[in-house]
């Protein structure tokens, strides 16, 4: 079975919900494909200098793949809590994984800043978010070649565009 077998669609008129049992072992492969997917598409975003929408999408990649990993230890009511607070999900994940190599990313994983206009300011370093993002794989023991080898060939294709740590393609 695929990691996408598990979830189910459901049509109400023109939208599409997806749902899917987000706990344990389940919820992580869910999190994780989401994740990937997310990833993937920032990535694409990011290179193709669509800003802020590629920082939309990288900041959905690393919460979907830190609730990916905190699926071991916290239920569903749990990973809720956080909502889309991408500092929350990172403190929780820092207390499962509290291995050194992830504290030089702590500064990175905030909100925005502002500049003087009060607007918000982003900067995107697409090799800084590689490097999260195989640190996370890493400490949280998740192989992300499970997760790649179901990407089509373009999704793959686009792992390897400017990359210095990106998830590696695969065959």
């Amino acid at each position: 079975m695929g990691a996408n077998a598990m979830f189910a669609q459901i049509t109400l008129g023109t939208r599409t919900m997806v749902s899917a049992q987000f706990v344990g072992e389940r919820g992580e492969i869910a999190f994780v494909t989401i994740a990937v997917q997310y990833y993937v598409a920032g990535r694409q975003a990011a290179i193709a200098q669509l800003f802020p929408v590629s920082g939309n999408l990288l900041h959905h990649a690393v919460e979907m793949l830190l609730k990916g990993a905190l699926c071991r230890t916290k239920s569903l009511e749990e990973l809720r809590a956080n909502r889309h607070n991408l500092k929350r999900s990172w403190n929780a994940f820092r207390a499962s994984f509290p291995e050194e190599e992830l504290a030089e990313f702590t500064p990175a994983v905030r909100a925005p800043g502002s500049a003087s206009t009060g607007l918000p300011l982003f900067s995107l370093v697409l090799e800084d978010v590689d490097a999260l993002v195989q640190s996370i794989f890493c400490v949280a023991n998740i192989n992300p070649q499970y997760y790649v080898l179901s990407l089509s060939g373009s999704a793959k294709r686009s792992l390897e565009n400017h990359k210095r740590h990106a998830l590696p393609a695969g065959a």
